[in-house]
């Protein structure tokens, strides 16, 4: 989907990957865009301006995928995930992605909780840190071979005990419950 003739943008990866897009679409997208294109062009500019981007052509193609309009997002992990919304809310500020990147977060809350609730807190994601935090009490957080995911980079120790002290005033309560049908 990003090599149409009529496009006015080039964004050539980090690799080399040359992706051909329209103007239009990131300047609606992204403040950032909209600002690199109200910066004043040299008279020796091309036809079509090529704009050096940070990213890989595999992480730029997904990115694009994500936010384009007609192409069908491909995420197949939620390490994938949490790459594309760190570069399309935290870089380029596209805060229009927000219910998409919600909707895809939201899908891996299941299988994947502990991962989820710190792609959800980086966020600020409140209802999705909620989910996956309550998903988190099936994990054995405190167990010493308990292998954290990758994701946990997003956020801060402070956040990480937050939800560790959650954990263990969840499993106290539950305890003082139990009590209660000693009967049984």
């Amino acid at each position: 989907p990003f090599r149409d003739a009529g496009a006015d943008l080039i964004l050539r990866s980090s690799d080399g990957v040359e992706f051909h897009v329209y103007r239009a679409v990131l300047w609606l997208l992204s403040p950032v865009f909209r600002d690199m294109f109200t910066l004043p062009q040299p008279d020796s500019e091309p036809k079509v301006p090529d704009v050096r981007m940070p990213e890989s052509g595999v992480v730029l193609h997904r990115v694009l995928r994500f936010c384009y309009p007609g192409a069908e997002p491909i995420v197949q992990t939620l390490g994938q995930l949490a790459e594309i919304l760190e570069i399309l809310v935290q870089r380029y500020d596209m805060k229009s992605m927000v219910p998409l990147g919600q909707v895809y977060l939201s899908r891996y809350i299941e299988s994947d909780p502990l991962g989820s609730f710190a792609v959800a807190a980086r966020h600020n994601w409140e209802g999705l840190v909620s989910s996956a935090a309550k998903k988190c009490l099936e994990l054995p957080l405190r167990a010493p071979n308990y292998k954290a995911p990758e994701e946990l980079k997003y956020i801060s120790g402070t956040t990480y005990h937050c939800l560790i002290r959650y954990h263990h005033l969840a499993a106290e309560a539950v305890g003082r419950a139990a009590e209660h049908f000693k009967w049984i």
